[in-house]
């Protein structure tokens, strides 16, 4: 059974309507799902160390582990991706690029990432995410919406359950829940894509 890690942004909680949502997702491919309280704390290395702590705490022998950012979050999870297995790491308006964090333009180590970003982020130039996407082979969804990506939420949540369906294969998972059909196998092509082997 695989597992997910949500790591959430800056200013949101460990229980914001895309983390709601995507749990529910996950559970329904058979994944178990918890996400991380990082309320309180504003330095996203920091962050990163908890994760990293929490892993070694919990050391969750599902495979395949999932870790999940959105903003500030992404960067934690690509951090931990650098210490600890991750089969797959799905990023939402990813902090990259900023002079203040340790390492701007981390990048990922996991066999699949998928980056999706909103056109009008406001905070994170799509550009920038472009590019890093591009440099690291990344599968790249843009999106018409802002950082928040409150209005891409349902293109967002197929494209989760197809990174997940897609890993599963990949793991020879075959015992799907029931309810969950007609994924296709369409998790490596986007708006805008750099594609990965």
């Amino acid at each position: 059974m695989g597992h997910v890690i949500f790591s959430h942004g800056k200013e949101s909680g460990p229980w914001g309507s895309k983390i709601r949502y995507l749990s529910e997702l996950a559970l329904k491919l058979g994944y178990t799902f918890e996400t991380i309280d990082y309320q309180g704390m504003h330095d996203p290395d920091q962050r990163a160390e908890k994760l990293l702590a929490h892993l070694r705490e919990s050391d969750p022998h599902r495979s395949p582990l999932v870790l999940v950012g959105s903003s500030m979050g992404a960067y934690v999870s690509l951090v931990a991706s650098h210490q600890y297995s991750v089969k797959g790491l799905f990023l939402l308006a990813p902090a990259l690029g900023l002079p203040e964090y340790r390492h701007p333009l981390i990048q990922p180590v996991a066999d699949f990432t998928e980056v999706v970003h909103g056109w009008s982020d406001h905070l994170i130039p799509a550009a920038t995410v472009s590019e890093w996407s591009q440099q690291h082979q990344c599968t790249l969804h843009l999106v018409n919406d802002g950082h928040r990506l409150q209005q891409a939420l349902p293109q967002l949540g197929f494209w989760f359950s197809q990174f997940l369906e897609h890993i599963n294969r990949v793991e020879g998972v075959t015992n799907r829940v029931e309810g969950v059909t007609g994924l296709t196998d369409n998790s490596h092509h986007s708006i805008s894509t750099a594609t990965q082997s």
